[in-house]
C-alpha cells in the first residue's frame, strides 16, 4: 500500500543526500549549488536528478562558470562526475547516448541558475540570470532567460530545436505551474525582479504552445476552498 507521507520523507532524505554528493562530486569548486533538486522517474523507473550551480548570496559578483545538470541515477552506489554525463551545451545537441548518465547543459557568459527547475508533462523548466556587464554586488541589472528543453535528452521545447528565451530582466524566479482544475491543461509563470514600465513586466506566461494548451498527466494540484 503506498504510504504518501513516507514517500515524502523519502523524498526529503534523498534531496539532503543528493545535494550533499553532487557538492562534493560532480562540479568544479568554483561553482556551488544554492537550491534544491528537483527530482522525477523516467518509464524505466530511474531517479532523475536536475540541478543547477549559481551563487545566490552573489549573484552578481562571481566569475565561476555554471552548469545545469541532469543526472539518471540508476544505481545508488555509484558516485557520478561530469564524465558520466553527456555534454549538450551545442544549441544543436541533445543527449542520445545510452551509455551516460544525463546529461549537462554549461552556462555560458556569467550566466547562473538561482531557482529550483520544474517538471511537468515530460519537460523541465530552468530560469536563468546573467548579471549585466560591470555589475557587481546586490545588483539586479541583467538579463532572465526560461529555458524549456526535453526532461531525458535536453533537446529544444520553446521553438524547433530553440532551449530558450529572454523573458524580462533581472533575476528569475523558480517556474510556477498552474493548472486548469477542469481542462487540464496548465500555463507555466515565472517573476522576474526587475520592471520597465510599459515595456517590460514583472511576470512572464510561458507562450510555448506544447507546453501550456496540452492537458497535462499525472499533474497534482490544490485549491483554497476558503478564496472562491
Amino acid at each position: 500500500m503506498f504510504n504518501k507521507k513516507l514517500f515524502i520523507i523519502y523524498l526529503v532524505i534523498i534531496n539532503l543526500i543528493i545535494s550533499v554528493c553532487l557538492s562534493t562530486n560532480v562540479f568544479a569548486a568554483a561553482a556551488g549549488i544554492y537550491t534544491t533538486p528537483t527530482l522525477a522517474v523516467d518509464a524505466t523507473g530511474s531517479l532523475w536528478v536536475y540541478v543547477g550551480t549559481g551563487d545566490k548570496t552573489d549573484p552578481a559578483g562571481s566569475e565561476a562558470t555554471d552548469t545545469f545538470y541532469a543526472i539518471r541515477d540508476s544505481d545508488f552506489s555509484s558516485t557520478y562526475t561530469e564524465n558520466n554525463l553527456e555534454n549538450i551545451t551545442s544549441t544543436s545537441s541533445y543527449a542520445n547516448d545510452p551509455s551516460k548518465h544525463g546529461w549537462f547543459l554549461r552556462f555560458g557568459g556569467r550566466e547562473r541558475c538561482l531557482a529550483e527547475p520544474l517538471i511537468t508533462d515530460q519537460k523541465v523548466y530552468i530560469t536563468s540570470y546573467t548579471p549585466a556587464a560591470g555589475s557587481s554586488g546586490c545588483d539586479t541589472s541583467g538579463v532572465a532567460k526560461l529555458y524549456i528543453i526535453d526532461y531525458l535528452t535536453g533537446g529544444g521545447e520553446v521553438g524547433t530545436g530553440v532551449r530558450s528565451e529572454v523573458i524580462g530582466s533581472g533575476v528569475a524566479s523558480a517556474p510556477v505551474v498552474s493548472v486548469n482544475p477542469v481542462t487540464g491543461s496548465y500555463d507555466i509563470y515565472v517573476s522576474t525582479s526587475n520592471a520597465t514600465a510599459g515595456t517590460d513586466a514583472h511576470t512572464f506566461k510561458a507562450t510555448d504552445p506544447s507546453a501550456v494548451n496540452t492537458p497535462s498527466r499525472n499533474q497534482i494540484y490544490w485549491h483554497d476552498m476558503r478564496v472562491k
